[in-house]
C-alpha cells in the first residue's frame, strides 16, 4: 500500500505538470528528479527488506537444525541402560557443539539486525516485532538446552571440554561484536559528516563583523573569506533541511551553488525561503551557504 501510494503520488504530480496548463520546462525537469529519487528510495527499501528476510530465514533454518540435533540426542539417551558407548558420546558432543554454535550465530544475527534497524530513520514496527519474537524463541531454546545439558551431566556424559570450547567461541564472538560496533560507529560518523552543511543569513555589516565576508581593496567586491568562525553558522543535515528561511526584500548568495538547484520562494515582496530542489548538486561545490540580505 505504501509503495502504491508513493508511485500514485509521482504519477499525479507528473500528470498535473504536463496537462494542467502551460508546461514549465524547469518544473518538469525538477519533477523528473523527484520521481527518480522516489524510485531509488523504493528500490533501496526493497533491498533492505530482502536483507532482513534473508537473515530471518537463516535464523529459522538454524533453529530447525538445532531442533533436529536435540531430537537426535534425546533418541540416543532415552531408554538407554548401562554405559553409553564412546561413539555415541562423541556424536552427542558434536551435536551439542553444533547447537551452541548455531545459537551464537542466531544471537549475533539478531544483534546486527537490531543495530541496523536502530540506525534507520524510518523505524519499521513489524520488523522490530519479528526480531523480538525471535529473541523470545532463543530465550526459550536456551532454557531447553540447559535442561538437556543437565540431563547429559546426570548420565556422566562429559561435556567439560565442550563448555571450554563454547566459552572460547563466545569470547571470540564478543571480540568480533566489539569490532563491528566500532566500525558501525565510524561509518555513522562519516555518514553524518558527509551530509552536514552550514548556512548563515545576515546583512553586509553582520557578515563582515564576523569575518564571513571582506573586501580586498577599496573598489573590489565583497567575497567570502576562508577563515570564518564556523560557530556563527547554523548546522544542518542536507537530507532533512531543504528550506532556508531568509525573510528579506533583497538577497545576494555569496557562495557558489548551481542556479538550477534551488528556487527563491517569495511572498508580499519578500524572499521568504531559499528552497533547495537538488541537494546533491546544490552542496557539491561548497558545504557552506552564505546569504547576504539587504
Amino acid at each position: 500500500m505504501k509503495r502504491l501510494s508513493l508511485w500514485t503520488l509521482a504519477v499525479i504530480l507528473l500528470t498535473g505538470i504536463l496537462f494542467g496548463g502551460c508546461v514549465n520546462p524547469f518544473k518538469y525537469k525538477r519533477l523528473q528528479k523527484e520521481n527518480d529519487s522516489l524510485r531509488n528510495m523504493l528500490q533501496q527499501s526493497d533491498f533492505t527488506l530482502q536483507q532482513y528476510l534473508a537473515a530471518f530465514n537463516e535464523i529459522q533454518q538454524n533453529l530447525n537444525e538445532i531442533k533436529q540435533k536435540e531430537n537426535i540426542i534425546n533418541l540416543s539417551t532415552t531408554g538407554v541402560e548401562g554405559e553409553i558407548s564412546e561413539n555415541v558420546k562423541e556424536q552427542i558432543n558434536e551435536d551439542i557443539q553444533t547447537i551452541y554454535k548455531l545459537m551464537l550465530e542466531n544471537k549475533n544475527k539478531l544483534q546486527q539486525l537490531k543495530r541496523q534497524l536502530a540506525a534507520t530513520r524510518n523505524k519499521n514496527k513489524q520488523l522490530l516485532k519479528t526480531i523480538q519474537l525471535y529473541e523470545q524463541q532463543l530465550q526459550l531454546k536456551d532454557q531447553e538446552i540447559n535442561k538437556l545439558r543437565k540431563k547429559l551431566e546426570e548420565m556422566n556424559i562429559n561435556i567439560q571440554q565442550l563448555n571450554e570450547q563454547v566459552a572460547q567461541l563466545q569470547e571470540n564472538l564478543d571480540t568480533l561484536k566489539h569490532i563491528q560496533q566500532q566500525q558501525a560507529q565510524t561509518i555513522e560518523q562519516q555518514d553524518v559528516a558527509l551530509h552536514t552543511a552550514y548556512y548563515v543569513v545576515g546583512t553586509k555589516h553582520e557578515l563582515m563583523d564576523h569575518g564571513v565576508v571582506n573586501r580586498q581593496g577599496l573598489l573590489s567586491k565583497l567575497d567570502v573569506t576562508g577563515n570564518f568562525d564556523k560557530n556563527y553558522f547554523t548546522r544542518i543535515d542536507i537530507r532533512e533541511t531543504t528550506r532556508i528561511p531568509v525573510m528579506a526584500r533583497k538577497i545576494q548568495i555569496m557562495t557558489k551553488h548551481p542556479s538550477d538547484s534551488y528556487d527563491l520562494e517569495k511572498s508580499e515582496g519578500q524572499v521568504t525561503y531559499l528552497v533547495i530542489n537538488d541537494p546533491d548538486r546544490f552542496w557539491e561545490t561548497s558545504k557552506f551557504l552564505v546569504i547576504m540580505v539587504k
